[in-house]
């Protein structure tokens, strides 16, 4: 583990798998994640790399040759190394390998740079193409971000409310994980467990580089990025977070799926010796500083 802060904040970032494992408010001491209660769902946070979610039947071809491969790619199952740290940043970071190269026969740096400024937690995830042909590939993030419970039942997530600040909002349902055709939601929706019984995840077309996270405390939290897609994901019986997660690229379609890597929908690519980064910051807000 290894922690940095200022005086709003102190995040603690995990070696392995890279990922947020705790986010203290010290203005109060509130821890803002999900507790990771492995009986729901074992981790805080997650890093996506070079996938997000799941591929059909886990595996996806490119240039005819299959690839097995498990969900979100490979960065939540690797070692990173500390490139970089200050008192409010911190830099982590993996290379490809032999072992990478039999998941994904691309060969790169990847790295994940967390900056802490004021009440604001911000995430870059930097991408480098170290090799001779063009490079194809997803990439996201998982935050669980902590929601309020009623005093007598922590399992009731009424009076929390997701604001995509746009309306007309195109949702796809997913299907044992898998991507099924849109339809319509509000632009505000309330965090009851009832929405993830039908909805297991709620996966958008972002039409808004701001989403906000309203909590019952009146506590708030914007979720903001230029990403494509925003996929939010809670338990639908436990637990007291929402995952909402900031996306360049989607799972696998169920019907009509595309093997091929080069194919797929929203897929990236970058040319050879060339490098991109993809952004997300969560800004928090105690009740007292709304205006």
């Amino acid at each position: 583990m290894k922690t940095i802060k200022n005086e709003k904040l102190a995040l603690t970032v995990q070696l392995d798998g890279g990922a947020i494992w705790s986010l203290v408010d010290l203005e109060d001491g509130e821890e803002l994640m999900f507790d990771g209660d492995a009986s729901i769902w074992d981790k805080h946070d997650a890093v996506l790399f070079p996938f997000v979610g799941r591929q059909k039947d886990g595996y996806y071809e490119y240039n005819g040759v299959r690839y097995d491969v498990p969900i979100h790619g490979l960065a939540p199952y690797q070692k990173y190394e500390v490139k970089k740290q200050s008192e409010s940043s911190i830099t982590l970071g993996f290379s490809s390998n032999s072992e990478t190269l039999k998941i994904y026969p691309f060969t790169f740096d990847f790295s994940i740079t967390y900056t802490l400024e004021g009440k604001t937690l911000s995430v870059k995830y930097t991408i480098k193409n170290k090799g001779e042909q063009t490079m194809y590939y997803y990439v996201g993030s998982h935050p669980a971000l902590k929601i309020d419970g009623a005093e007598q039942n922590a399992d009731d997530t009424s009076g929390n409310y997701l604001d995509f600040c746009t309306e007309n909002n195109s949702t796809y349902t997913l299907c044992n994980n898998f991507i099924m055709p849109p339809e319509n939601i509000e632009g505000c929706v309330e965090m009851k467990k009832d929405v993830f019984v039908k909805y297991p995840s709620l996966v958008l077309d972002r039409k808004n580089t701001t989403t906000v996270l309203r909590r019952k405390s009146g506590k708030q939290v914007k979720i903001i990025s230029s990403s494509p897609i925003i996929c939010v994901w809670s338990d639908d019986k436990r637990g007291a977070f929402v995952a909402v997660e900031c996306w360049w690229g989607l799972p696998d379609y169920w019907i009509d799926t595309k093997r091929e890597l080069k194919t797929k929908n929203f897929i990236n690519s970058l040319q050879p010796q060339k490098e991109c980064e993809y952004e997300y910051k969560l800004e928090f807000i105690n009740k007292q500083e709304i205006r």
